[in-house]
């Protein structure tokens, strides 16, 4: 069975992927997500400082710039989500095409309803990416159109502040 999703690319990691001006992109023969609903009721809501998740010390700081960051989108603060992004976001964008970008990405999802944190990965690099430290968040989260959302947030350590380098929604 062949199963059509729309894939969500916003600034993600912006050096490795040249075409990031493509904002969307049909994905063909993907199967939907294994187990959101399992996943959603294994861990502790996002809305909660707390996850459910064993972190480290970086991928904790990293957790909660996030969630900052994501209170910024979820708000529909575009503006000050591009100057709390990464370099790599605000340079590869300008304000006034990211702003564009998520207003036409984002707000056909409708409101979200949730956001689990269910895995997070410490990495020392990204390929195509700035050398350096990365925290690789991803979420189960439920939207008014899109029950079964999958985000992934990556974060870079940018001058000792852990910043959105990647958005991806799925």
């Amino acid at each position: 069975m062949k199963y059509v999703r729309r894939w969500l690319l916003i600034g993600w990691l912006a050096l490795a992927w040249p075409a990031a001006e493509t904002m969307a992109q049909d994905a063909v023969d993907a199967p939907p997500p294994a187990t959101p609903a399992d996943a959603a009721t294994r861990a502790a809501p996002a809305e909660s400082s707390t996850p459910a998740l064993e972190l480290s010390a970086a991928e904790r700081a990293a957790y909660e710039a996030a969630q900052g960051w994501l209170r910024l989108v979820d708000s529909k603060a575009y503006p000050k989500s591009f100057e709390e992004a990464a370099a790599v976001i605000r340079t590869s964008f300008g304000q006034d095409k990211w702003v564009r970008a998520i207003r036409a990405a984002l707000p056909p999802l409708g409101e979200k309803k949730s956001r689990v944190l269910v895995s997070s990965e410490h990495l020392d690099g990204m390929p195509g990416g700035a050398a350096g430290e990365y925290v690789q968040l991803r979420y189960v989260s439920s939207y008014a159109n899109k029950p079964e959302a999958e985000e992934t947030v990556t974060l870079y350590l940018e001058r000792g502040v852990w910043r959105v380098a990647g958005y991806f929604v799925k």
